[in-house]
């Protein structure tokens, strides 16, 4: 078995091949490179765990693949150390379908255990937009219920025949 230390440079016969052994980027370097390189490995590991955690949130919609910032490594391999994934809901003029979108925005954007501050104020955004769809529904609950009681206490006309009946 060859592994990624070592390479072929010539066919022998049969099944043998020649290999050489070399050294990776990582072998050579000293130890203040070796943590650098450990660092940005868990960094980019953490970014892309964490943007995965909003796509995995049911009842948004993604836009796009994440994007992630990089930065190269002494090894010289890119490293994510920053991202950010577009999410969204179907649009809707409806405010129950408006306070359920804004519901799963904000779980989505909550959604990892440790938010950043873009994060935050999603959820925030998604919080300020459930607020207006519950003013909406207030607003809705209301006028149906001033409606409802007009209805109640309109006047019939033509008025009913009234009898007095006196003796």
């Amino acid at each position: 078995m060859i592994e990624g230390t070592s390479r072929i440079i010539g066919h022998l016969h049969a099944n043998q091949v020649l290999v050489e052994k070399y050294k990776t980027p990582e072998q050579g370097l000293n130890d203040a490179r070796q943590r650098q390189l450990d660092e940005l490995k868990q960094r980019d590991r953490y970014v892309r765990e964490h943007e995965a955690s909003h796509i995995g949130s049911p009842g948004v919609l993604q836009y796009g693949a994440p994007s992630y910032n990089y930065q190269i490594g002494p090894d010289g391999r890119p490293y994510a150390i920053g991202g950010s994934v577009t999410l969204g809901t179907r649009p809707s003029k409806d405010p129950e379908d408006v306070r359920a979108n804004a519901a799963a925005l904000r779980k989505a954007a909550l959604a990892n255990s440790d938010p950043s501050s873009q994060d935050l104020a999603a959820a925030s955004a998604a919080t300020d937009m459930e607020m207006q769809a519950d003013r909406q529904l207030a607003n809705r609950s209301a006028a149906a219920y001033r409606s409802m009681e007009f209805e109640m206490n309109r006047p019939q006309y033509p008025p009913a025949p009234t009898y007095n009946f006196f003796a």
